[in-house]
C-alpha cells in the first residue's frame, strides 16, 4: 500500500512539474521597457538573443531594466518569481547579430539541446522534468518536485531517506524527529 501512495505522489508531483516549467535560475534579463505600450524587451543572456513579451500596467511597478527574468519559450511566457507566469511573449526571440548564418549552423536544436552548438542539457534522467532547450535556450534543467541541484542530480529520497529535503548542493534539511546528514538517525 505505502508503494501505491509514493508511486501516486510522485506521478503527481510530474504532473504537477509539468506544468509549470521554469528553470531553476532566470535565463534572460529586461534591457528595455516601453510603458507607453505595455512591452519589454529581454535578452537571453546564453546567446544574446532578444524576444519582447506584454505586461499589464499594474505590473510596470516591479520591472525594472536589468531585471532577471525567467522565460518559457515553448509556453510564450514569461515570469518574474519562476513560479508564476505574469506576461506573454509576443516577438522572438531573435539573434542580435547581422552576421550570414553559415551553412552549419543549426536552425533549432534537438530536445534536450541548447544553444548555438546544440549541446546536451545534461540534465538527470531520474529527477528532470525538462530542460530549457533549443536554440535559444539556456540549458537549464527544471526538477521534479523531490529532486533539486543544477541537473536535478539530489533527490529527496536518495540523499535524505525519504526523511528531509535535499538542498541544490545535496545538503539534507531534516524532519522533525530526524538528523544527521541524510536524516538516518531517528530522534
Amino acid at each position: 500500500m505505502q508503494r501505491v501512495i509514493w508511486v501516486f505522489v510522485a506521478l503527481l508531483s510530474l504532473a504537477y512539474a509539468a506544468t509549470a516549467a521554469w528553470a531553476a535560475a532566470p535565463c534572460c534579463s529586461i534591457t528595455a521597457l516601453n510603458s507607453r505600450d505595455g512591452v519589454a524587451t529581454a535578452k537571453v543572456n546564453a546567446s544574446g538573443a532578444t524576444f519582447q513579451f506584454e505586461f499589464k500596467a499594474t505590473r510596470l511597478a516591479p520591472l525594472r531594466v536589468g531585471q532577471a527574468v525567467y522565460a518559457n519559450f515553448k509556453a510564450k511566457q514569461v515570469s518574474l518569481d519562476g513560479k508564476s507566469a505574469c506576461c506573454k511573449i509576443i516577438a522572438g526571440p531573435t539573434a542580435t547579430t547581422t552576421a550570414t548564418p553559415s551553412s552549419s549552423a543549426p536552425s533549432n536544436c534537438q530536445s534536450g539541446y541548447y544553444g548555438p552548438n546544440c549541446a546536451p542539457c545534461g540534465c538527470s534522467p531520474q529527477g528532470t522534468v525538462s530542460c530549457n532547450d533549443g536554440l535559444y535556450g539556456n540549458g537549464a534543467c527544471v526538477c521534479i518536485s523531490g529532486f533539486n541541484g543544477n541537473k536535478c542530480q539530489y533527490s529527496n529520497a536518495i540523499q535524505c531517506n525519504n526523511h528531509g529535503v535535499v538542498d541544490a548542493t545535496g545538503q539534507c534539511a531534516c524532519s522533525a524527529g530526524y538528523s544527521g546528514a541524510t536524516c538516518n538517525v531517528k530522534n
